[in-house]
């Protein structure tokens, strides 16, 4: 199978977990992190295809959004196998979209991220800055539930 046709098997996948996702981590939000991801490959000397696969799934086993991450991470790593990815590859990616949230970052593990991993966890944090940040930031808390408090 061509990296073309995993990639959009991958972005299939995505959508169907995260389609109608309300809390600021839907696929309007993966659309902007692997156009994002693209522009930094540019300048990089990455793995394009394990790149954007973890651009693609890296919140589809995010525990703010699955009841049963390690679940998840089974599932994505099954369908990984199925689209012939090998098992450095699945390793690799499982190892990004593991270890690239902000949570994360603030722990103190000893560990990097590769490459690959570095530009997506750029990408997203770029997502997070600006008007688009805010507001998926208010979406985010508005799903759960917070009030906002506007104090003069």
């Amino acid at each position: 199978m061509n990296e073309l046709t995993k990639l959009s098997k991958i972005k299939a996948y995505t959508k169907s977990k995260l389609g109608a996702d309300k809390t600021g981590h839907g696929y309007d939000h993966i659309k902007r992190v692997v156009t994002m991801a693209k522009k930094i490959l540019e300048s990089e000397s990455a793995d394009k295809l394990v790149t954007l696969a973890a651009a693609y799934l890296h919140d589809t086993i995010d525990d703010k959004l699955v009841s049963d991450p390690k679940s998840a991470l089974a599932e994505l790593q099954e369908f990984l196998a199925s689209l012939e990815f090998t098992s450095a590859q699945i390793e690799e990616i499982s190892f990004i979209i593991t270890h690239m949230s902000f949570a994360h970052s603030l722990q103190d593990d000893d560990f990097q991220l590769p490459l690959s991993g570095q530009i997506v966890q750029d990408a997203d944090w770029l997502d997070a800055i600006g008007a688009i940040g805010i507001t998926r930031a208010i979406y985010y808390g508005g799903h759960h539930g917070e009030k906002s408090i506007i104090r003069q």
